[in-house]
């Protein structure tokens, strides 16, 4: 996985990367820093916690009527 952030952002190789929101799941860590000297912005390399393909089941949690909102827009399957 990769993301882009800022270079103030204080981000180190080894630091853990958690999923926004309630619980802050750990979802990987930062194996890797990619920069260049005229960006703004650097490049993280992160290691999956877990493989995305490899996952049986996964779990959904209503937080609220945003997610209702989110998941009738794009599936059918709203209870």
């Amino acid at each position: 996985m990769n993301a882009s952030v800022p270079r103030s952002a204080g981000i180190a190789a080894g630091d853990i990367v958690f999923a926004p929101g309630p619980g802050m799941l750990p979802i990987g860590t930062v194996v890797r820093i990619d920069s260049e000297p005229s960006s703004r912005s650097i490049i993280l390399r992160i290691l999956p916690a877990q493989n995305p393909f490899s996952i049986g089941w996964v779990l959904i949690r209503d937080t609220g009527t945003s997610f209702r909102a989110a998941v009738s827009s794009t599936t059918p399957f709203m209870p």
